[in-house]
């Protein structure tokens, strides 16, 4: 849903339709399946190349790239960013964690 957003708000003139959100919504998820056996960790620079061609029906080409990257940097890289946070304290608290004898 969060590229049908961004479609509607950067994308000048455009009115899409029931069926036409519902297309977009399917297009994300095959876009995802198909990241999922990338081989790189996320998907990164496989779904940046796919969004172009997946999406150039209601995209203008000068436009993907900027929309790609506001769409990962509001749905993946988030997660990237807490994990780096996360993890090490996640790692500083069980190893200072002793077992009773």
């Amino acid at each position: 849903m969060v590229i049908n957003f961004l479609i509607l708000a950067l994308v000048n003139n455009i009115d899409l339709s029931l069926y036409d959100n519902i297309l977009l919504l399917a297009r994300g998820e095959v876009m995802h399946v198909i990241t999922t056996f990338s081989p790189t960790p996320g998907g990164s620079g496989i779904a940046e190349y796919l969004f172009g061609g997946f999406f150039s029906d209601y995209i203008p080409k000068g436009i993907s790239s900027l929309i790609a990257l506001i769409w990962r940097l509001v749905t993946y890289y988030p997660y990237l960013i807490a994990g780096v946070i996360i993890i090490p304290l996640w790692i500083k608290e069980i190893m200072s964690y002793k077992k009773p004898l």
